[in-house]
C-alpha cells in the first residue's frame, strides 16, 4: 500500500505528508504526536540526515563540472587535473630614484652608507611595501655627492619556510599564500644551503639534477615537488629545506609614471653606515622617489578564465603561435587592448599593445585629458614583457615576439541633446553624459568600426534625455577636405612578396571622402595598426574653425 499519494514531490511537501501520516497512526492508538515528542526528534534527525545527503550529491555534481563549479578551489582543482597551471599573479616592477641632500653629512656621521638587498621601502600613494633587487648582498653608496643612484625594487613581502627532508620520491610541499599572489619568478629553494634550480617537468630532470618543480595548487596554494629515483636528486632524510617567496598585491602595486610627484618612499628596513650601525635616511636627508612607472602588476587568474583553460594542458601553450602570445599577454594587468598575429609561415610574432586606460582615468570625464602618450607603452613596461617572456622558459627557440605601437587617429565627438522637462540641472546632465562616452571609449572593444547607434544606446534609459543626435569628427577627414588629397595603405606585390605602400588620393573641391569614417559617419578604419580616440586638438576644413576638446555637448529645451 502506498504511504503517499505521490511518488515525486518536494522535501517541504514530503515533510507535511509524512507529519500528517505520522500525527493520524498515532491519533489512532491515543498517542500525541508533534516535533518536540520523541518520535519527532526522530523523524527531524532523518530529514535533516537527508538533507545534508542531498545537498552532498548535488553539490558533487555542480562542483565537478568545469561549467557549473563555483567555488574557486574546486574550479582550480579541476584545472589542476587536466594539466593546466593556473597563473598566480605578478608583481609589480619600477625603480627608485635616491639622492642625498646638500645637509646629508650635518645629519649622517658616515659618509658611506650600505643598503641591504631586499630593503623594505613603502609607497605614500597606496600604502604597499617595495623590495629593493640588487645584484650583490647590499649597495654602497656615498652621502657626501650630488650623484642620482638608481634603486631597482619590486613590489611585495618576502616570506620564508623551513621544511625538513623526509628521503622519499615525489615529496611535496604545499605552502599557502592567504588572500595574497605569489610571483613564481620570485621562489627561491635551498637544500641543506644549497641553492637548487627550478625545473618544468620531472622527466627533464636527470638523476643528479638538484632541482625541483614549482606548480600552483588548489585554494590559493602552491606546491614544491622534488624527483624520484631517476629524474632528480631526492633531498635526504632531516635535510633542512628552505623556500623563500614574494607574496604581492598584484595590480595594485602599479603606479603610472605622472603620478611621481605625488609619491614618495620611506626607508623599512635597517641601513648601516661602515661600522655596521643603524642609520636613519628619513626625508630631511635624502630623496627616494620613483623614476618612470611601476608596470608589470597582474592580478592571479578570474575564475572564468581558469574555466576557459581546462583541458589544455600547460605544454601546448608554449609561446610560438599568436593564440599562445594572446592568452601570455592577457596575464597583464596594464595592458588593456591587444591585437597579435603573426606572417604565414613565420616565427616572428606582433603586438599591438594598448596600455589600460581606465588605470589611468578615475571616471570617464577623465578620460579627455589624456594625451598620445597615454595610449602608447612606455619602454619600461615593454621590457618588462619581454623579461617576462624570456624568465617564462616557455618561448619557442627561434619565436620572436615584436610589440609595436598603434597610430593614434583622433577624433571629437559632437552631441546635441533636447533634453526632457525632468531635466533640472544641464550642467549634471552634461557631466553623465561626458563620463559615459568617456568611460565607454576607455574599454573599447572594437579598433575598427564605432557605429553612432552605440553611442546612443548609451543614454536609452536617461529620462532626463528626449531625444540625442551624436556626430563624430575626423581629423584626417578635415585635412583632407583641407588639402584636396589624402593617403592610403595599399597592398603591392614585389618580386613575389606583399609589401605597403602609400596610394595618394585626389579629392575634388566640395566632396567628402568620408576618411576614417563611412557615408553614415561612424568611425571605421581600414587599416589594423589604426586606434581611434576622442582628444580634439584639430581644425576643420577651414583651417580656422579649432576644436580643442573630444567632446562637446550642446543641450537644447
Amino acid at each position: 500500500m502506498k504511504l503517499f499519494p505521490y511518488i515525486s514531490m518536494r522535501i517541504n511537501e514530503l515533510d507535511t505528508a509524512i507529519n500528517n501520516y505520522l500525527t493520524n497512526r498515532f491519533k489512532n492508538f491515543n498517542i500525541k504526536y508533534s516535533p518536540a515528542s520523541v518520535y519527532g526528534h526522530i523523524i527531524e534527525v532523518l530529514k535533516g540526515l537527508t538533507q545534508n545527503y542531498m545537498f552532498y550529491l548535488e553539490d558533487s555534481l555542480t562542483e565537478q563540472n568545469k561549467y557549473t563549479a563555483q567555488r574557486r578551489r574546486s574550479v582550480m582543482g579541476l584545472a589542476s587535473q587536466s594539466g593546466y597551471q593556473t597563473f598566480m599573479g605578478r608583481s609589480a616592477r619600477g625603480t627608485l630614484t635616491l639622492q642625498f641632500l646638500q645637509n646629508a653629512n650635518d645629519e649622517l656621521e658616515s659618509q658611506i652608507v650600505y643598503i641591504p638587498n631586499n630593503t623594505q621601502v613603502k609607497c605614500s600613494l597606496n600604502g604597499l611595501i617595495y623590495n629593493t633587487l640588487f645584484n650583490s648582498d647590499m649597495m654602497v653608496v656615498n652621502t657626501n655627492t650630488s650623484d642620482i643612484f638608481y634603486l631597482p625594487v619590486v613590489e611585495g613581502k618576502f616570506e620564508t619556510q623551513i621544511v625538513v627532508g623526509k628521503g622519499v620520491e615525489l615529496q611535496t610541499f604545499n605552502f599557502d599564500c592567504g588572500f595574497d599572489c605569489v610571483d613564481f619568478d620570485y621562489v627561491t629553494v635551498s637544500v641543506d644551503g644549497e641553492e637548487w634550480g627550478r625545473e618544468y617537468s620531472i622527466y627533464d630532470m636527470m638523476a643528479s639534477t638538484k632541482g625541483y618543480i614549482l606548480k600552483s595548487g588548489i585554494n590559493n596554494t602552491f606546491d614544491i615537488e622534488f624527483g624520484v629515483t631517476n629524474h632528480g636528486v631526492i633531498p635526504k632524510v632531516g635535510s633542512n629545506i628552505v623556500v623563500k617567496y614574494l607574496l604581492h598585491s598584484g595590480a595594485n602595486g602599479n603606479i603610472q609614471s605622472f603620478l611621481h610627484e605625488h609619491t614618495k618612499f620611506t626607508f623599512e628596513s635597517d641601513i648601516y653606515d661602515y661600522g655596521m650601525e643603524n642609520v636613519s635616511l628619513t626625508i630631511d636627508v635624502c630623496i627616494l622617489q620613483q623614476d618612470g612607472s611601476f608596470s608589470g602588476g597582474s592580478n592571479m587568474e578570474t575564475i572564468d578564465t581558469i574555466r576557459e583553460m581546462i583541458g589544455y594542458n600547460s605544454r601546448s601553450l608554449v609561446l610560438a603561435s599568436p593564440e599562445n602570445y594572446n592568452h601570455f599577454l592577457s596575464t597583464f594587468d596594464d595592458i588593456g587592448y591587444k591585437r597579435v598575429w603573426s606572417p604565414l609561415g613565420s616565427l616572428l610574432v606582433n603586438a599591438l599593445l594598448l596600455p589600460n586606460i581606465k588605470s589611468k582615468i578615475e571616471n570617464g570625464g577623465d578620460y579627455f585629458t589624456l594625451t598620445n602618450e597615454d595610449f602608447r607603452m612606455t619602454t619600461i613596461e615593454k621590457n618588462n614583457i619581454q623579461s617576462f617572456i624570456n624568465k617564462s622558459g616557455s618561448q619557442l627557440a627561434g619565436s620572436e615576439l615584436q610589440i609595436l605601437d598603434y597610430t593614434i587617429k583622433k577624433y571629437s565627438c559632437l552631441i546635441w541633446v533636447k533634453k526632457s522637462e525632468q531635466c533640472y540641472n544641464e550642467d549634471a546632465l552634461i557631466s553623465y553624459i561626458k563620463n559615459t562616452i568617456g568611460g565607454f571609449f576607455s574599454e573599447i572593444v572594437s579598433d575598427e568600426y564605432i557605429p553612432i547607434s552605440d553611442i546612443i544606446y548609451l543614454f536609452k534609459d536617461n529620462t532626463e534625455i528626449e531625444s540625442i543626435n551624436v556626430y563624430f569628427i575626423s581629423e584626417d577627414n578635415e585635412l583632407a577636405k583641407k588639402n584636396g588629397y589624402y593617403y592610403v595603405n595599399v597592398n603591392s606585390y614585389e618580386s613575389g612578396e606583399s609589401v605597403i605602400i602609400y596610394k595618394k588620393v585626389e579629392v575634388a573641391a566640395g566632396v567628402d571622402p568620408h576618411v576614417g569614417m563611412d557615408t553614415h559617419g561612424n568611425i571605421l578604419l581600414d587599416t589594423n595598426t589604426y586606434f581611434p580616440v576622442l582628444m580634439g586638438g584639430l581644425y576643420l576644413e577651414d583651417g580656422i574653425t579649432y576644436i580643442e576638446d573630444g567632446i562637446k555637448i550642446i543641450i537644447n529645451s
